[in-house]
């Protein structure tokens, strides 16, 4: 078990307070990761949108660009799920 001195020594009233921060640091480096790819298919593609129409083009097939495609969407996603999950933490804090 958990010292009380300890956690009191770094900060925390209790470990729930410890284990919430941790969850909240874990869930903004994922924010983090996901921006970050968001980010590198924005320099090569513009917009999601753009890679979607060049995506859903007729006569044309480009793994790569499949790849590019579903891997952006799938890191869409996750942004806004790490995102809500983020805002129900911080709304159960206040």
């Amino acid at each position: 078990m958990v010292d009380d001195e300890l956690l009191h020594r770094l900060g925390y009233d209790d470990l729930r307070s410890a284990g919430r921060d941790l969850i909240v640091l874990e869930i903004m480096g994922a924010i983090s990761a996901c921006s970050e790819r968001i980010k590198k298919f924005k320099a090569e593609y513009g917009s999601f949108q753009d890679l979607e129409r060049q995506y859903r083009a007729e006569g044309t097939e480009d793994f790569k660009l499949d790849d590019h495609y579903l891997a952006w969407r799938a890191a869409r996603e996750q942004l806004n799920y790490w995102q809500e999950q983020l805002q129900k933490l911080e709304a159960d804090a206040a």
